[in-house]
Protein backbone atom coordinates (compact mmCIF):
# COMPACT_ATOMS: atom_id res chain seq x y z
CA UNK A 1 0.00 0.00 0.00
CA UNK A 2 3.21 2.47 0.90
CA UNK A 3 4.66 1.91 -2.09
CA UNK A 4 2.04 2.39 -4.33
CA UNK A 5 0.88 5.70 -2.57
CA UNK A 6 4.91 6.71 -2.73
CA UNK A 7 4.47 5.80 -6.71
CA UNK A 8 1.24 7.88 -7.26
CA UNK A 9 3.24 10.85 -5.49
CA UNK A 10 6.69 10.49 -6.59
CA UNK A 11 4.92 11.13 -10.44
CA UNK A 12 5.20 15.00 -9.58
CA UNK A 13 8.50 14.18 -7.16
CA UNK A 14 11.95 15.76 -8.39
CA UNK A 15 15.09 15.28 -5.96
CA UNK A 16 16.75 18.25 -4.67
CA UNK A 17 19.99 18.22 -2.57
CA UNK A 18 18.73 14.78 -1.14
CA UNK A 19 15.58 16.45 -0.25
CA UNK A 20 12.41 15.22 -1.91
CA UNK A 21 10.05 17.64 -2.88
CA UNK A 22 6.62 17.52 -4.57
CA UNK A 23 5.22 19.24 -7.19
CA UNK A 24 1.80 21.35 -5.96
CA UNK A 25 -1.46 21.76 -8.91
CA UNK A 26 -0.55 25.61 -7.72
CA UNK A 27 2.58 26.19 -10.20
CA UNK A 28 1.44 29.21 -11.94
CA UNK A 29 1.57 31.21 -8.84
CA UNK A 30 3.98 33.42 -7.80
CA UNK A 31 4.97 32.31 -4.51
CA UNK A 32 8.02 30.90 -2.50
CA UNK A 33 9.47 27.86 -3.73
CA UNK A 34 8.62 25.92 -0.06
CA UNK A 35 5.00 26.24 -0.87
CA UNK A 36 5.09 25.39 -4.97
CA UNK A 37 7.32 22.52 -4.04
CA UNK A 38 6.62 21.16 -0.35
CA UNK A 39 9.05 18.81 1.37
CA UNK A 40 8.46 14.91 1.30
CA UNK A 41 7.92 14.17 4.96
CA UNK A 42 7.01 9.71 5.98
CA UNK A 43 4.31 9.57 8.69
CA UNK A 44 5.98 7.76 11.35
CA UNK A 45 9.39 8.76 11.96
CA UNK A 46 11.00 10.99 14.74
CA UNK A 47 12.14 13.82 12.51
CA UNK A 48 8.31 14.53 11.06
CA UNK A 49 6.96 14.08 14.87
CA UNK A 50 9.93 16.40 16.23
CA UNK A 51 8.58 18.74 13.81
CA UNK A 52 5.04 18.65 15.11
CA UNK A 53 5.57 19.15 18.37
CA UNK A 54 7.78 22.19 17.41
CA UNK A 55 5.52 23.97 15.51
CA UNK A 56 2.53 22.77 18.38
CA UNK A 57 4.80 24.87 20.86
CA UNK A 58 5.54 27.90 17.99
CA UNK A 59 1.99 28.17 17.45
CA UNK A 60 1.27 28.05 21.50
CA UNK A 61 -0.40 24.62 21.89
CA UNK A 62 -2.69 25.16 18.50
CA UNK A 63 -5.16 22.71 17.60
CA UNK A 64 -5.06 19.87 14.76
CA UNK A 65 -6.55 22.11 12.24
CA UNK A 66 -4.52 24.90 12.70
CA UNK A 67 -1.37 22.94 12.87
CA UNK A 68 -2.19 20.72 9.76
CA UNK A 69 -2.87 24.18 7.65
CA UNK A 70 0.46 25.77 9.06
CA UNK A 71 2.91 22.68 8.21
CA UNK A 72 0.89 22.26 5.04
CA UNK A 73 2.90 25.41 3.83
CA UNK A 74 6.07 24.18 3.68
CA UNK A 75 5.54 20.11 4.20
CA UNK A 76 3.73 17.19 2.91
CA UNK A 77 3.42 14.59 5.59
CA UNK A 78 2.07 11.24 4.81
CA UNK A 79 -0.86 10.95 6.80
CA UNK A 80 -0.55 14.27 8.88
CA UNK A 81 -3.72 14.57 10.36
CA UNK A 82 -3.10 11.38 12.10
CA UNK A 83 0.43 11.95 13.07
CA UNK A 84 -0.84 15.90 14.25
CA UNK A 85 -3.95 14.22 16.00
CA UNK A 86 -1.55 12.01 18.39
CA UNK A 87 0.79 14.41 19.10
CA UNK A 88 -1.66 16.90 20.43
CA UNK A 89 -3.30 14.33 22.20
CA UNK A 90 0.36 13.23 23.59
CA UNK A 91 1.06 17.03 25.20
CA UNK A 92 0.82 17.13 28.79
CA UNK A 93 -0.38 20.84 28.89
CA UNK A 94 -3.37 19.86 26.32
CA UNK A 95 -4.48 17.41 28.19
CA UNK A 96 -4.38 19.29 31.38
CA UNK A 97 -6.75 22.32 29.66
CA UNK A 98 -8.88 20.09 28.14
CA UNK A 99 -9.29 18.15 31.20
CA UNK A 100 -13.10 17.53 32.37
CA UNK A 101 -13.86 18.35 35.77
CA UNK A 102 -15.12 15.52 38.47
CA UNK A 103 -18.99 16.06 38.97
CA UNK A 104 -19.59 15.17 42.62
CA UNK A 105 -23.40 14.89 42.07
CA UNK A 106 -23.33 11.13 40.47
CA UNK A 107 -21.44 9.90 43.49
CA UNK A 108 -23.67 8.33 46.29
CA UNK A 109 -23.65 8.36 49.95
CA UNK A 110 -20.76 6.13 51.64
CA UNK A 111 -22.37 3.17 53.25
CA UNK A 112 -23.82 3.31 56.95
CA UNK A 113 -21.52 0.32 58.31
CA UNK A 114 -17.93 2.99 56.86
CA UNK A 115 -19.68 5.72 58.25
CA UNK A 116 -20.46 4.51 61.77
CA UNK A 117 -17.88 5.15 64.35
CA UNK A 118 -16.21 2.02 66.10
CA UNK A 119 -13.98 1.34 68.96
CA UNK A 120 -10.17 1.51 68.53
CA UNK A 121 -8.44 -1.30 67.58
CA UNK A 122 -6.68 -2.87 70.07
Amino acid sequence: MRKKILCMVCKWCEVTTSVLRVKTRIIERDDDLSFLYPILLPSKHYLTECLIREYHLKYCHAGVQILAAKLRLQYWIFSSKRNIRSCVSRCVVCKRFTAKSVDYSTYTAAPLDRVRERGTLR
